[in-house]
């Protein structure tokens, strides 16, 4: 995510064609509690998640290995995120279209070619949906038995 990407007064995130897999532009809304969050990050270059402040964040697979580490759950691929997205917005009976525009899935020919709506009021009802499903699941941060803490890779 870079910041150059981001529309915080509309609460927007463009991700452009060059630099996702659908090779289409996607705009993102951005819920309250990821507002918050991009608001408490150091702003030190335009990449939002970085270790230097200059190049993205890339070290996926320490991160991966911190979080079956600390969280003692193995077998499973950093894209599985995107299954239990996917999964938990049908279980908040969100329409699968609204889930499939959310992931930024192709839709057929035909109706790509003839319904050009965005569907951002929908996404960002889902995804503002979708953080509170799971701020209710992790509940308080401070309470220990929910929240595991996970230590910088080595």
């Amino acid at each position: 995510m870079a910041r150059s990407e981001l529309d915080l007064k509309a609460a927007l995130w463009h991700l452009p064609a060059a630099r996702n897999k659908g090779k289409r532009d996607h705009d993102v809304p951005l819920a309250p509690a990821m507002l918050d969050l991009l608001g408490k990050l150091p702003r030190r270059g335009d990449a939002v998640f970085s270790v230097d402040g200059e190049a993205p964040y890339s070290a996926y697979k320490r991160f991966k290995a911190a979080l079956d580490r600390e969280s003692g759950v193995t077998g499973w691929r950093l894209h599985d995120i995107r299954r239990t997205v996917s999964t938990g917005m049908a279980a908040l009976h969100i329409p699968q279209d609204t889930i499939d525009r959310v992931l930024n899935h192709a839709k057929p020919v035909l109706a790509g070619t003839y319904n050009r709506h965005q569907y951002l009021d929908e996404k960002r009802r889902a995804l503002e949906a979708w953080a509170e499903h799971v701020a209710f699941v992790v509940g308080d941060a401070r309470d220990d038995a929910k929240v595991v803490s996970i230590a910088a890779a080595r």
